[in-house]
């Protein structure tokens, strides 16, 4: 099967989270934005704006053969911008909310770094899964 389950499972990750955590979020924060486009957040007119995308990824499980990509060690990278008028508290809550659903995908998470500027705060945190060709996700 290649790699092609590679590129698959990564946007199934992202459509899982996605989705779990906007159901959670918005009614607190009805304009609420996803996206995998590098360079929205500070940029974007819909706050907050959560940017998920995948980070160095590595091949796990190598066989004799080496024919095949038996699994894969999957690294997101999670931006969450909120307006100043938002504050640090509701950064960390969609910051809080976003980690929860990869832990549920049972993600491995790290600690948030939280970043103030003139107009916007920054919550940034990286999740780290090695997942099997044949693993299930949707727990």
């Amino acid at each position: 099967m290649g790699y092609a389950w590679v590129e698959e499972r990564e946007s199934d990750i992202y459509t899982l989270v996605k989705a779990r955590a906007m159901r959670n979020l918005q009614a607190q924060f009805p304009n609420i934005k996803f996206t995998t486009n590098e360079g929205t957040g500070a940029n974007s007119t819909a706050y907050p704006t959560v940017y998920i995308h995948s980070i160095e990824g590595l091949e796990r499980g190598q066989d004799t053969e080496n024919d095949n990509v038996n699994a894969f060690q999957f690294s997101f990278e999670i931006e969450v911008t909120c307006s100043k008028e938002q504050g640090r508290e509701s950064t960390k809550r969609v910051v809080g909310e976003v980690l929860d659903q990869f832990k549920r995908l049972r993600f491995t998470v790290s600690n948030a770094v939280y970043i103030s500027g003139n107009s916007i705060d920054t919550g940034i945190a990286r999740s780290h899964r090695t997942i099997g060709q044949t693993d299930n996700i949707q727990h």
